[in-house]
């Protein structure tokens, strides 16, 4: 059972300023999962970005029947915070993957 004290964050944060496409939005979305306070202070920030085709979810799966599969809640518990960020080509703060030229 996790010990988190707070519910995971979803973030969407624009990037476009640094980015070519002047005339386009564009975001990486990402979930921050935070210990609870009686770990004192967070140990570590840990950044999770995955790789391939999977997306921030990787780094916090549930499986039913299956206990201890989340990394997030696995290094929350330990007083790390987890901050987990879809690669920037899936954009699902844009509701589909960015097509590429």
């Amino acid at each position: 059972m996790s010990s988190r004290i707070a519910q995971p964050v979803e973030l969407a944060v624009d990037v476009s300023a640094v980015l070519p496409f002047a005339d386009e939005t564009n975001t990486l979305s990402a979930t921050v999962h935070v210990p609870s306070p009686e770990h004192g202070p967070p140990r570590a920030v840990l950044v999770c970005w995955p790789g391939g085709s999977y997306s921030r979810a990787y780094w916090d799966m549930h499986i039913p029947g299956h206990r201890g599969y989340s990394f997030a809640e696995h290094m929350t518990d330990r007083g790390f915070v987890v901050i987990a960020v879809d690669p920037w080509a899936r954009a699902p703060a844009l509701g589909r993957p960015r097509s590429t030229p």
